[in-house]
Parts: C-alpha cells; structure tokens; sequence
C-alpha cells in the first residue's frame, strides 16, 4: 500500500465514522479515533516525499561533485609545476602525496587537497620560478573550502531523508493500525448486511471484487494490505556511488 493509498483509506475511514458512529460506540470506536485518523492522515499527506528528499539529496550531491571537480584541477596546476621543478620520483614531490587524489573517498580528497595547500606554501618560493603565484594557493584554499562544505551538506541531505524517512513510517503504521481497528468493528457490527460490511475490508486493489459476509472473513484476511512497507535505503546519487 502507498502512502497515498493509506491517506486516501483513512479518509474513507473517517466518512465511515461520521456515518456509523452510533453503532461503532458498541465496540468502543470514539470520537477521539476519529481525530486520531484525520489528524494523522493530514500530517501523513503534508509531509515531505521521498522523491523530494531524494531530489535535495541528488542536487547537494551533484554540487559536492562540481567542487570536488574544481578543486582536482586546482590541485593538478600545482603538481605539475612541482613535477617539473622536482621531478615525478623526488622526495619533494612525493611529499605532496597525491597519487590517490582521483581514486580517494571525498573526505580523503579533501585531506589531500589541504596537504597540497599546505607543502605549496611552504615551496612557493622555489614553485614561483615556475610560475605559482600566492593567489593561487588562496584561491585553492578557499576552493577546499568550497569542497568540504558542499560534503558536508550532501551528508546532511542523507541524513535527513533517512530520519524522514523513518519519521514518515512512525507516522504511518500507528494511522494503519487504528484504521484496521476501527474496520474490525465495522465488520462485526455489520456482519449481517452485506453492502455496509464490505465499507469495511480493505483490499489489495481498488478493483477486488465485493464479498459475500459468509466467506468475508477468510477472504479480508488475505486481501487486507500489511502496514506501510519501509521505504528502500536510502541510496546515493549514481555518479557518487563510491563515495
């Protein structure tokens, strides 16, 4: 059942109340479940989707990439004119340690942005023979910045779509179970008419076929729907799935 789906049953739960409250009261249905359903349909229906959180995420992820992207080849004018200063197999190069830079976890890739800042710094002197300017390392310094602030932004967009993600379920399971109660009243108290009984089974499909009350019983029991599924894991963008 999808979240629509179980709005739209609550819904209908609600109508059934106004309508049958007087015979509900025998089994203990109150005023007080139908403000429960409504009020927790209402929040169920106002509350963010998954594909929006999904969306934010994507986007956050996307711009996480474009800084990352950007501070590579900030990174990479700077190597080569240590490489050609120094030489690729010098010890002066290898303390840049960036051989990994493009197949490292973002997080390391900021740390090795930062380390290349910083031994930068420090060579600018013999680095500006070659043309390294002290611009330059500013402007690579606030591009790291750059970088692990869109990082830590697509970090929170997962965090919060898996705590929104369980924040809608906790809202969900507790309105199907009160539904199911109330419709378990409905179906004893109409047990006899057969139109008024099946207002209350739920189905698997808008297109089940109506039962008779002789054979309801067995029937509801395999057609009612379980309680809101969780949602899928949550999952990262596609071009991020490694980091």
């Amino acid at each position: 059942m999808s979240y629509g789906e179980l709005t739209q049953l609550a819904d209908s739960a609600v109508l059934l109340i106004d309508r049958d409250m007087s015979d509900l009261q025998r089994f203990g249905v109150t005023v007080a479940d139908r403000a429960f359903i409504k009020a927790q349909a209402d929040l169920l229906r106002n509350f963010p989707t998954d594909e929006e959180l999904l969306g934010t995420q994507s986007i956050k992820t996307r711009v996480k990439d474009e800084a990352r992207e950007a501070t590579q080849k900030a990174v990479s004018e700077i190597m080569v004119r240590v490489k050609i200063l120094f030489g690729i197999s010098s010890q002066e190069y290898n303390r840049y340690g960036t051989k990994d830079l493009y197949d490292a976890s973002d997080a390391d890739a900021v740390r090795i942005a930062n380390r290349v800042h910083r031994v930068a710094t420090e060579d600018l002197t013999e680095l500006a023979t070659r043309g390294l300017t002290q611009a330059e390392l500013d402007a690579l310094q606030t591009q790291i910045q750059k970088f692990d602030n869109a990082l830590d932004a697509k970090e929170v967009a997962v965090r919060n779509r898996d705590r929104m993600q369980q924040q809608r379920i906790s809202l969900s399971n507790p309105l199907y179970d009160k539904i199911v109660e109330v419709f378990d009243c409905g179906k004893a108290v109409f047990d006899g008419d057969p139109a008024r009984y099946n207002d209350y089974v739920i189905y698997d499909t808008p297109a089940a076929p109506v039962v008779a009350p002789a054979a309801a019983t067995a029937k509801a029991a395999a057609a009612v729907v379980p309680p809101v599924a969780v949602v899928p894991p949550v999952v990262d963008a596609p071009d991020d799935a490694t980091n």
